[in-house]
């Protein structure tokens, strides 16, 4: 189990300041995009992601946020996930 702590090393390690928030992004939510998704939010990060076959709706489902497009994606990550 990866402790509060962790994650917040983690956020040093990347370069934030503890105001900062470590973002995991995510490209396509399968069934272990998915699972992976929910760990992270789990650990207190902010999750976004990007899966243009997933319907409306599921992002307000998992309680994470869909980005519309992959450069916008890019362009807030910490953390990519690629699934």
């Amino acid at each position: 189990m990866i402790s509060a702590a962790a994650v917040a090393a983690l956020g040093k390690f990347l370069g934030h300041t503890d105001a900062d928030v470590v973002r995991t992004t995510a490209i396509s939510l399968g069934r272990i995009g998915t699972a992976a998704a929910l760990r992270a939010k789990a650990l207190g990060m902010d999750v976004v992601f990007y899966d243009p076959y997933k319907p409306v709706g599921y992002d307000k489902a998992l309680g994470i946020r869909r980005s519309e497009t992959l450069d916008g994606l890019l362009a807030e990550a910490s953390v990519l996930s690629l699934h």
